[in-house]
């Protein structure tokens, strides 16, 4: 979680330039739907901490044994294995296409 936010940090948002703001050096676009996935997705005692995002991540970063079960999950598909396949989409768009049969365009 915590190298993804940080990687928000190293590139400009191309939405908000072509919307004619201006260059701050970073994208909080990407930082803020990481945050939104984890707002949704995280369960602490049986709740959803949607209107606490940021306790979601303080808690990643100083106490992640609490979320243990929830990161493993059954057979290893947990959140961690969301979350990875999260990043791994965000490095590349095109994971995040419906797969068409072959000879089908696009």
């Amino acid at each position: 979680v915590v190298t993804y936010l940080a990687g928000c940090g190293l590139q400009n948002c191309p939405m908000l330039i072509a919307r004619g703001y201006p260059d701050i050096g970073w994208n909080p676009i990407e930082g803020e739907r990481y945050l939104s996935f984890l707002r949704f997705a995280v369960f602490v005692n049986g709740e959803s901490v949607e209107e606490n995002a940021n306790v979601v991540v303080k808690l990643l970063i100083r106490r992640p044994e609490c979320f243990g079960p929830a990161l493993r999950g059954e057979g290893g598909q947990g959140l961690l294995a969301a979350m990875k396949e999260a990043i791994k989409i965000s490095e590349d768009p095109a994971l995040d296409l419906p797969n068409l049969p072959e000879g089908a365009a696009p």
